[in-house]
């Protein structure tokens, strides 16, 4: 009897004073979005005394147990926990971000869609670019950093420009039905990384 209770204890104590963590994204997945900030959930039955990144940066919200972590260029992160005594590390795989799109004015362009000429030669119209993932906060900034447009008119006459963000395009004002326009070399600027972004070609309709 006392040998039973003595295992009971020892396995209690034992079990008790094991070390339990969770650490995962709002997919549930060990992976990280790469550039972008991710949300983090980190759990544990004992107190963490300091949390950090080997190449990235991790910040605490408000929310416990909640972080937002952006990674590094590497493939993989590395998440450490610090406890009293031990350290424990999580494995993080780095997603490689899908090309930048573009929008017009809200609107979403696929490469090949036709626009009216009315609706994108509009003076208001807004250039923007968009990357779609769910498995990140919605709370980054995006910009153009160039972009060149080839317009072909109706008569097969090529003409190219350069655009940014503050340099606008006057080869759009100039769309007639019968174009096609074609914005390459997409680069998009997300904080201090530059990226890349898709080949879009728009046929413009009356």
């Amino acid at each position: 009897m006392k040998i039973l209770i003595f295992l009971f204890l020892f396995f209690f104590n034992f079990s008790f004073s094991q070390t339990t963590l969770e650490c995962y994204t709002n997919n549930d997945e060990k992976i990280l979005q790469k550039y972008l900030p991710n949300y983090l959930n980190i759990k544990s039955n004992k107190k963490i005394i300091d949390i950090s990144i080997d190449e990235g940066k991790i910040v605490k919200t408000e929310k416990e147990g909640l972080y937002i972590v952006t990674t590094g260029e590497k493939n993989h992160s590395t998440i450490i926990v610090k406890f009293k005594g031990e350290n424990k590390e999580i494995l993080f795989r780095n997603k490689e971000l899908p090309l930048a799109d573009l929008s017009f004015s809200g609107e979403f362009i696929n490469d090949g869609d036709s626009i009216s000429s009315t609706v994108f030669k509009r003076p208001l119209l807004q250039i923007r670019p968009f990357i779609f993932t769910n498995s990140v906060c919605n709370d980054w900034n995006i910009k153009i950093e160039s972009i060149t447009i080839i317009r072909i008119d109706k008569y097969k006459i090529l003409s190219l420009e350069t655009i940014n963000e503050t340099i606008k395009s006057k080869l759009i004002p100039l769309a007639e039905n019968g174009d096609t326009y074609i914005f390459t070399n997409v680069k998009v600027k997300l904080t201090d990384v530059i990226l890349p972004g898709k080949t879009i070609l728009i046929n413009v309709i009356e």
